[in-house]
């Protein structure tokens, strides 16, 4: 077969477009290859910190690379960000920090809670030499790699579930190798330590902390919340770790303000109520009870503080104020099995005087010297009076006062005190008799007689009028039975008073 011209021209530009896509596709798989970083081991550990006042903050992170990751950032660096001389100097790290700051500022990731706004060196005065240690270095140094940043973050003012595992900066720290003119992949294939501390006051609460990977402690307090995670995985695993946590701006069931407000009241009632039921019942206070009432406040205060559940404090506190309540009340009120002795008689009626009850005393045990035949009058007593002497226009004398009721004293079986009797008063002076006239002779005219000026009413003696002693208030009492120990009110007229109990009908006296 012979060749022609155009056939042989047609198998050269065949040939040659075959070898040009070859080549294309080598240089592009060349191009766009994956630097695993980390093989031959090394460690590239994170820490960070969120420090948040009720919505706004900030808070630092720093990483660290040893081991062999280390020189091998440093021969990027210098490549990449210089003339790769083997040498990093300050500007070209400088060029290298500001490339992270941009990705992390670019990219605003959701971190714990707070959107990460924006990135800086840790000391924004001063240059990354002050900012790092050992990043300015020889290419092959195997000195640990730091770099210090500032955060400035937000609280998010949704619900969200976020990822406590996030390894966004571990991604960061490699993706800022790459440049314009690189499209290598770095992939950090070593192994990867995370610690991260919040700090956050406010209403803001986290919650459901699923942890199968990594570590979670947290603590709470009034309007206050901490917790730490850490974790620490392979790069080849990091899709194993898949620990989530909850974030809410305000909820219910976990805000650390709220849930201390339920201790803080329940804790309070479970000291008053056992006070009250002992002082109601008068009954000495059982010191087991009293100190059984401070070790549950004390559990309480302690499964809030170390961060337990919401709903462990919702159920836990309701629960063990009830039982304080119900065996305060059996043990003071009802008496239960006699473990709560009864106060001295002394005790109970310095505790009657401060509530203002009076205690009666039963009728027979009072006024055993009275015959039973004797029938009982308990009207209210009025005092004698004396009676009225004749008045004369002459010889004038007042009646005499009647003598004042006698007092009563609110103490109980106390004396009665008598009233002073009233000084008697002077009678006025008699008036002396008319004169006599002459008799009037026989035959004469008689004398007409002259028309007297009325007397004065003022210089009339009239008879003062009597004075009645005014009998003692009626006073309003509660009144504890002797017998059913129920208190009840009644009016208080006069001592001594019959009082019967409207609840037994116990009858008793009040002196």
């Amino acid at each position: 077969m012979t060749w022609s011209p155009s056939r042989y021209s047609r198998f050269l530009l065949l040939t040659s477009l075959l070898f040009l896509a070859v080549g294309c596709v080598w240089g592009l798989s060349a191009m766009a290859a994956q630097v695993d970083i980390g093989k031959d081991g090394g460690t590239v550990s994170v820490e960070s910190d969120l420090d948040m006042l009720m919505s706004t903050g900030g808070g630092h992170v720093t990483w660290r690379i040893s081991g062999q990751p280390a020189p091998e950032m440093r021969r990027i660096i210098d490549k990449n960000y210089g003339n790769n001389d083997g040498n990093i100097t300050p500007a070209e790290a400088a060029l290298y920090t500001s490339a992270l700051d941009n990705y992390l500022t670019q990219s605003a990731p959701f971190y714990h809670g707070g959107k990460l706004n924006s990135f800086s060196l840790l000391d924004r005065n001063r240059g990354v030499e002050d900012n790092s240690e050992f990043l300015v270095a020889k290419d092959n140094d195997t000195r640990t790699i730091e770099i210090r940043f500032l955060i400035e973050a937000t609280l998010s003012q949704q619900s969200d579930n976020y990822k406590l595992s996030d390894d966004i900066m571990v991604t960061a720290l490699f993706e800022a190798l790459r440049t314009s003119y690189d499209t290598n992949t770095y992939v950090y294939v070593g192994k990867v330590d995370i610690t991260h501390m919040n700090y956050v006051i406010g209403l803001s609460s986290f919650s459901n902390f699923n942890v199968d990977h990594g570590r979670a402690i947290r603590f709470r307090g009034p309007c206050w919340e901490i917790y730490q995670y850490t974790v620490s995985y392979d790069g080849g695993t990091q899709g194993n770790a898949k620990d989530t946590a909850q974030y809410d701006p305000f909820n219910v069931l976990e805000s650390p303000l709220e849930l201390f407000i339920i201790i803080v009241a329940l804790g309070y009632f479970m000291l008053y109520f056992p006070k009250r039921f002992a002082r109601e019942g008068r009954k000495q206070r059982i010191k087991a009870l009293t100190r059984g009432s401070w070790g549950f406040i004390l559990l309480l205060l302690a499964v809030y503080m170390l961060g337990s559940p919401g709903w462990v404090v919702w159920v836990l506190a309701p629960l063990l104020f009830c039982l304080v309540f119900a065996l305060s009340y059996m043990i003071y009120i009802k008496n239960w099995k006699g473990y709560a002795k009864p106060l001295s008689i002394v005790e109970s009626r310095e505790l009657d005087r401060d509530e203002g009850i009076v205690r009666p005393e039963s009728y027979r045990k009072i006024y055993e010297h009275r015959d039973e035949e004797e029938p009982y009058d308990d009207r209210p007593q009025r005092p004698s009076r004396a009676p009225p002497q004749r008045r004369q226009y002459e010889s004038y004398a007042p009646e005499p006062e009647a003598e004042n009721e006698p007092g009563y004293s609110e103490d109980e079986g106390g004396p009665l005190e008598e009233q002073p009797e009233p000084a008697p008063r002077r009678a006025p002076p008699r008036s002396l008799p008319a004169p006599s006239r002459a008799p009037r002779p026989q035959g004469a005219r008689p004398e007409t007689p002259r028309p007297q000026a009325p007397r004065p009413q003022a210089l009339r003696p009239q008879a003062p009028k009597p004075q009645v002693a005014p009998g003692p208030p009626v006073i309003s009492k509660k009144i504890r039975c002797v017998q059913c120990k129920e208190i009840f009110t009644a009016e208080i007229r006069t001592r001594p008073q019959r009082i019967e109990c409207p609840i037994c009908g116990k009858v008793g006296l009040i002196k």
